[in-house]
């Protein structure tokens, strides 16, 4: 563990020693630092109920608040599960999340609606395409997420015959990308 930290802290090194020049994304470590914008205010973070078996659990943010961004819990998980939705609600109330066969709970972070992003949703793809949700102009990705419209299981043993191969920002930062082996995704996105 101690190994882990020290090879953790001398990348850290290396990045601060390459300063400018390090580049996240289209961003300089420089520019990242200096063009940040003011926290948020208000922030509260809600969990939604217990759900299992394709069934989405979702956190929902109180009224007048909207989600800045959201994640998961498992609860239970087996060799054969997978996390079929991980993605902010298409109305920007809350984050959504399920599992094949075992349990979760979604988490959202919430902020006021003055300073909530918007939710993009992109088209439901083709089996085993690509989603692509698309900011609106001047606004980009900050946050994103995936929704399975279907999932491969083989008959025997129920072994996972599909998984999401992508769930990430688009290269201009302008959508968040989703992409699926075998069954059909849609992208959703947050854009400030």
């Amino acid at each position: 563990m101690f190994q882990n930290r020290k090879r953790r802290a001398g990348a850290y090194a290396a990045a601060v020693a390459i300063g400018a020049t390090a580049v996240i994304g289209s961003v300089s470590l420089a520019e990242a630092q200096t063009t940040a914008k003011a926290p948020v205010t208000g922030v509260k973070v809600v969990e939604g109920p217990e759900a299992g078996e394709k069934h989405p659990s979702v956190a929902v943010c109180p009224e007048g608040m909207r989600v800045l961004n959201g994640g998961y819990r498992s609860v239970t998980w087996g060799d054969t599960d997978a996390v079929i939705i991980n993605a902010p609600m298409g109305d920007g109330r809350g984050w959504a999340a399920a599992q094949m066969l075992g349990k979760v709970r979604a988490r959202a972070v919430c902020v006021p609606e003055d300073q909530a992003p918007r939710v993009a949703v992109g088209p439901r793809s083709e089996a085993g395409g690509d989603s692509e949700a698309h900011c609106p102009t001047g606004t980009k990705a900050i946050g994103g997420g995936y929704v399975s419209h279907g999932w491969s299981q083989s008959s025997i043993g129920g072994h996972n015959m599909d998984a999401v191969k992508i769930s990430a920002p688009t290269k201009n930062g302008n959508g968040w990308w989703a992409s699926q082996q075998r069954g059909y995704i849609e992208a959703r996105v947050l854009c400030s």
